[in-house]
């Protein structure tokens, strides 16, 4: 493709009727290799830097933008859910919670996969797509952290440690006679808690709400409970206390 005298663009010694990339103005006859409209430059000699097909309607123009605010949104939500639900013990009794992240990742790998191939296949296929494997990688990236985090248990060890002081001093009530058993139930920092019908030797069960989410935690003084249920249904969170669920 070569620029003629007059500033159109010519293809194959015939004319073609090319628009501006950014407002779909008609770059033929012009003086100069920059739109009148918008300013937007242009190079006769680079098919990349106009438009020769139909002009570009508003859907085209989201979905030729890069990734941006609404996808990472939409994939951050299944993310943001799985944190949330693995604040409760019971998703991880037997490994439940390897089934919710393959859900999640299938989420956010549907709704990157329909993002690309709807930029695909609705813009006229001659006008250029930007680069977004950088944006892409970082939602992988997200996702990956957000895996690491939920099989670690993160959101509810954090949540435990922050109220750690106050659990502790709850059973001390509970030993000293102080707080009579069943505890009713009381807030012991983050958590909602209550005693457990499930209990047996010198363990402590109890229930609790945090946030919405359910599941239980016990304080063992000797070596933890999990003689007394399931393997798959308790985890350490240290300092004596342990998360359960009642299988």
């Amino acid at each position: 493709m070569v620029p003629p005298a007059d500033g159109a663009v010519h293809c194959g010694g015939s004319r073609v009727n090319v628009l501006c990339l950014d407002c779909n103005y008609p770059l033929g006859n012009l003086p100069t290799s920059r739109c009148p409209e918008c300013g937007r430059d242009f190079d006769p000699r680079n098919p990349a830097t106009f438009n020769a097909a139909r002009p570009l309607n508003a859907l085209d123009r989201m979905l030729l933008a890069p990734v941006g605010p609404v996808t990472f949104g939409a994939a951050a939500l299944p993310c943001i859910a799985m944190l949330y639900f693995s604040l409760s013990s019971d998703i991880y009794y037997m490994g439940a919670y390897i089934l919710g992240l393959l859900l999640m990742c299938g989420v956010v790998a549907a709704v990157v996969g329909a993002r690309l191939l709807l930029r695909a296949i609705v813009p006229p296929a001659g006008v250029p797509r930007p680069r977004d494997g950088r944006r892409v990688f970082a939602i992988g990236v997200a996702t990956g952290v957000t895996c690491v985090l939920v099989i670690a248990q993160v959101p509810l060890r954090i949540a435990f440690l922050c109220s750690r002081a106050q659990l502790d001093r709850l059973v001390a009530d509970v030993r000293s006679g102080k707080v009579a058993e069943p505890v009713t139930p009381r807030r012991a920092g983050l958590f909602t808690v209550k005693s457990s019908s499930y209990g047996g030797g010198d363990t402590l069960f109890f229930e609790y709400a945090l946030l919405g989410q359910q599941g239980g935690i016990a304080y063992c003084p000797t070596d933890g409970p999990e003689g007394y249920y399931n393997t798959g249904s308790d985890g350490p969170l240290g300092w004596r206390w342990y998360w359960w669920t009642d299988d």
